[in-house]
């Protein structure tokens, strides 16, 4: 199953997905797309692809998954069996995408394995059939399939990298910045809401989040406005 939806970008949508591949096998050798497609691209490849160009044997193992962001550089090949390696894919653009992708810390234009595909495959397949409904479609539903899909990704990531592991204290402090990025609270406040000394803090949620606070709030912001 291969559809594209619109081939125009829509620079003031929230979310929009303008095309899906499903299991679609690759014919080309090397898609190189220095510039990207102005677009997110997500990409899953079933069989080992080649993702460095400059690697006559493939780079990755199966079942690696990529998001691309719009903008970023791509390059992609089939690893031993032209046509014969499937991929699966879906294009969305929009502020909503970004932010989605922000909140649950997914892994940017950096490949990694995820080890149940049919979480990919079953939401694109319900993207699908959602966009097949033409005027009927519900903006609303593609959001939310979206947001699933994207949460089940967050789960398969390795136990190291997912929220579980993170101190409940750290958390609320997290939430405290989601809720009010717009100014970055004084840091006797948070470590007060931790029940931590400040350094503590800082080291954990460094620890936890790779960022510094400051930072964390300033990429919010800057999610916001993208």
């Amino acid at each position: 199953q291969r559809q594209w939806f619109g081939h125009e970008l829509v620079p003031e949508a929230a979310f929009n997905v303008r095309g899906i591949g499903i299991r679609e096998p690759l014919f080309n050798p090397n898609v190189s797309r220095p510039m990207g497609t102005g677009d997110w691209l997500i990409m899953l490849f079933h069989k080992a692809p080649r993702l460095e160009p400059h690697s006559a044997a493939p780079s990755h193992g199966p079942k690696t998954l990529v998001l691309w962001p719009p903008g970023a550089a791509q390059f992609y090949s089939w690893g031993k069996a032209e046509a014969k390696e499937p991929h699966s894919w879906i294009h969305v653009e929009g502020t909503w995408v970004a932010q989605q992708v922000e909140t649950l810390d997914l892994p940017v234009n950096t490949p990694f394995s995820v080890p149940d595909e049919t979480v990919m495959i079953s939401s694109l397949v319900a993207l699908f059939r959602e966009m097949q409904l033409g005027p009927l479609t519900d903006r609303v539903i593609l959001q939310n399939l979206f947001e699933n899909f994207a949460r089940g990704i967050r789960r398969q990531l390795q136990p190291e990298t997912t929220t579980s592991l993170v101190p409940p204290a750290v958390l609320r402090v997290r939430r405290q910045l989601d809720a009010d990025f717009r100014r970055i609270p004084p840091l006797d406040e948070l470590a007060e809401l931790a029940a931590m000394s400040r350094s503590h803090l800082c080291h954990r949620f460094r620890e936890c989040f790779g960022s510094s606070i400051s930072e964390y709030v300033i990429r919010k912001r800057m999610a916001a406005a993208q």
